[in-house]
């Protein structure tokens, strides 16, 4: 028997296009040495007809353009098979001698890391009807192997002679772990202060780190190295004792700690949003903000807050601002407008309503509390010259006067709840209000046929 030894490097690829859905079934009968008996036959489907085909035998020798092969003998056969769509498929089947020489694989080693070439294959060869031809292996050898091999699909065939062409044949895949990738990591880490770091300082994701001062190549330095500032590092990763050949490149910025300061002004409050406060104080305050590299940068606001003065004193019907020099702007609250033309320091309402003023001082402004004015048209028409009353505003006592002798009095709210009554037979009458709460209210004075009401404020 005489054997003849073939490798071939063998790629498969799918259907071409991601929308395909071409697929394949192959079937096939054996042969016996010398008769080139054998058949293979493959069958699409999930394709668009109609089809195209092309066969190649493990050398990459055409053999056909048919679904089905005839006369074949031992070895292995590969099809491509194409269809409208423009999808191929291709697939692979084994013609198998069934009295030749019978490859076995011994010894399969894998690659040991990506991209490496220590992969390595033993067969053995055995059977066949046929007496051992002195050639390549005189000395009887039946067995192969091959070394420094990369990772793939490789064809071994063994062919026995004298007589007949009687080839067997056999895949044999070698494979490769996954590539090993590069550590992650930022190439660009902050540092806080001048202290000395080291490469094991830097933040870096990965399996048995090993660092390298040169982008290829070169020898691993210890993780203990001072790292120098502007100075690129590289580092890989070793997963089940594969280095990748991917390096991360880090390299180290420092910074300090800094300094800085801000001025800002508030109308009676300012709201910071470093600090997520509200000051309502002159003064000096700080934040402290805190970077990824550990540092700290404090702020410091110089603050500066104006206190307006927004209160008011109300006369009858008049409204006054305290705050002197101001600029105004009067109001009316129920509707929150401005009044037009009402831009004094007073304002004097002509009807009933709730009333404020805005008060500036060309750098912040603020606006006083509401007033309501509510007895506006019902003093018309109410007072007379026959009756008076005083003090007005009063605060304990309260002295009214009328041109007869002898009256009845009747202290009325501003909102018309009667709260006390007083008679004399005098033409005056003295009464104690030191219970009333400061407001408006009424006397009405009666005598005889005679009625008159008069106001009166009480501080």
């Amino acid at each position: 028997m005489k054997l003849i030894i073939s490798f071939l490097a063998l790629f498969f690829s799918a259907c071409t296009y991601a929308q395909c859905s071409l697929e394949t079934t192959m079937t096939a009968t054996t042969t016996t040495c010398g008769s080139f008996s054998g058949t293979a036959s493959v069958t699409p489907s999930a394709g668009t007809a109609p089809y195209t085909y092309s066969w190649v035998d493990q050398n990459n020798g055409a053999f056909g353009t048919n679904p089905a092969l005839t006369g074949l003998d031992g070895g292995h056969y590969i099809v491509t098979v194409s269809d409208a769509a423009g999808c191929t498929n291709n697939d692979t089947v084994q013609i198998e001698n069934t009295d030749g020489p019978i490859p076995v694989v011994d010894v399969l080693n894998h690659v040991s890391c990506f991209g490496n070439y220590d992969g390595q294959a033993t067969v053995t060869v055995s059977g066949g009807n046929f007496t051992m031809y002195a050639g390549n292996w005189n000395d009887g050898t039946t067995t192969f192997t091959i070394y420094s091999q990369s990772a793939g699909t490789y064809f071994f065939t063994a062919i026995g002679y004298p007589g007949w062409y009687c080839p067997n044949s056999l895949i044999v895949t070698i494979e490769e772990p996954a590539e090993v990738l590069a550590p992650t990591g930022d190439s660009i880490q902050l540092f806080c202060g001048a202290s000395p770091i080291t490469l094991d300082d830097f933040n870096v994701s990965g399996t048995n780190i090993a660092w390298y001062d040169v982008p290829t190549g070169g020898s691993p330095i210890a993780g203990s190295t001072t790292v120098q500032p502007l100075t690129t590092y590289y580092c890989t990763q070793t997963v089940n004792g594969c280095e990748g050949a991917e390096r991360l490149a880090v390299a180290a910025e420092f910074e300090s700690i800094s300094y800085s300061s801000i001025s800002a002004d508030g109308c009676n409050n300012y709201y910071w949003a470093l600090t997520d406060s509200t000051y309502t104080s002159t003064g000096f305050y700080e934040a402290t903000l805190t970077n990824a590299a550990g540092c700290d940068s404090i702020i410091e606001l110089d603050l500066s807050i104006q206190q307006l003065d927004v209160s008011t004193s109300v006369t009858d019907f008049t409204i006054s601002a305290t705050a002197t020099g101001m600029q105004y702007q009067w109001i009316n609250c129920d509707n929150n407008t401005p009044l037009a033309n009402e831009t004094n320091q007073s304002f004097t309402a002509t009807s009933n309503g709730n009333y404020a003023v805005v008060v500036d001082n060309g750098n912040c402004l603020d606006t006083s509390e509401c007033i309501s004015i509510s007895t506006i048209g019902f003093f018309e028409n109410m007072t007379s010259p026959a009756v008076k009353v005083y003090p007005n505003p009063a605060q304990t006592s309260l002295t009214i006067e009328f041109d007869v002798s002898g009256f009845n009095c009747e202290i009325s709210s501003a909102a018309g709840a009667v709260i006390l009554r007083r008679d004399t037979t005098s033409d005056h009458l003295q009464i104690d209000i030191s219970e009333l709460q400061a407001g408006i209210y009424f006397a009405k004075v009666f005598s005889n046929n005679t009625q008159n009401i008069i106001w009166f404020a009480v501080e």
